[in-house]
């Protein structure tokens, strides 16, 4: 799971300090056609997907299982090139963002709940510099994506003297991990980033 490292580490030093402020493109619609009954819509990166859910015109496909509903309620997506292993970084203004994380790895494989917080507090804590009984956890909860039991655990840290908190929601399944992480420049979780966190999730639909 080194790549995990990678990525949290990624998206914490770039997309925090120095993210494009610019939107990245959805992907193209290219036809539609029927497979078995159902309608299906063709993409110009070559993937396909059943156009009845979610709808084309308001969710974008993440990583299968994962698709965001976001572009209605202001989240832009963002190119993610600075980390290959981020799936998908979006913005909803200049304070806050949101990170998809989506791995083919899940609980069949030994993934769990524990081992992702570990990788989530050690690579902050590399990141900013100080040892990882120095980032204070400031809430842990159950929450729920789509039907999906998952959970968040809110946590703080300073990069580069840019105060950060971060909303990291996991959900776990036997084949996939996803991350769902909201990160907002601050120094508290106030009720307003409770409210806007739980609105990210609340637009992640999940297929079977």
């Amino acid at each position: 799971m080194m790549h995990s490292f990678r990525t949290l580490r990624a998206f914490c030093l770039t997309a925090v300090v120095g993210v494009a402020g610019s939107m990245a493109q959805a992907q193209d619609i290219l036809g539609r056609t029927v497979l078995e009954g159902r309608a299906v819509s063709l993409f110009s990166d070559g993937t396909w997907r059943y156009s009845d859910t979610p709808s084309d015109e308001t969710c974008a496909l993440v990583r299968e299982p994962v698709h965001f509903c976001g572009s209605t309620a202001g989240w832009q997506r963002l190119p993610n090139a600075q980390s290959p292993d981020v799936t998908a970084m979006y913005r909803f203004d200049d304070r806050t963002y949101g990170v998809f994380i989506v791995e083919n790895v899940g609980t069949s494989d030994g993934m769990s709940s524990e081992f992702m917080r570990g990788v989530a507090i050690d690579t902050i804590a590399a990141a900013s510099g100080v040892s990882p009984e120095e980032i204070p956890v400031l809430n842990l909860f159950d929450s729920e994506v789509d039907g999906q039991p998952a959970e968040t655990m809110v946590y703080s840290a300073s990069l580069d003297g840019l105060p950060v908190i971060y909303a990291n929601t996991l959900i776990l399944t036997e084949t996939e991990t996803t991350q769902a992480t909201v990160f907002f420049v601050g120094t508290s979780f106030t009720d307003a980033n409770r409210e806007r966190h739980a609105e990210f999730l609340s637009l992640i639909t999940l297929t079977e």
